[in-house]
């Protein structure tokens, strides 16, 4: 929801076809931005990786198997102008789309 967001995937040459996916979108969507490692550098690093080409002083992380509601940034942004740090809450989901643990921040 929000229109002035940047997106950032990082590709650390993972196997499956996050990048392919991120890629097609990015040609449709001038925010999101692909950065590119010359080798797996691991998790950590990668969300280093991020961090670095980031222009916002907000940033979150998501990995290829997350997913994120619509307007969790919009909502977050708004909240963290009264607080000095945000917690997410979450839920697990199958592969059939049931969930079944849910946390809440």
């Amino acid at each position: 929801s929000l229109k002035d967001i940047e997106i950032i995937v990082v590709d650390d040459l993972g196997s499956d076809n996050s990048i392919k996916i991120a890629k097609e979108e990015a040609l449709k969507d001038k925010r999101i931005k692909i950065v590119h490692n010359e080798k797996n550098l691991g998790l950590l690093a990668a969300r280093y990786q991020g961090a670095l080409n980031a222009n916002s002083p907000y940033i979150t992380f998501l990995d290829p198997d997350d997913t994120l509601a619509l307007n969790a940034c919009e909502l977050a942004l708004k909240e963290i102008k009264e607080a000095n740090l945000l917690r997410f809450g979450f839920a697990k989901i199958d592969e059939m789309g049931g969930g079944y643990r849910r946390k809440s921040a």
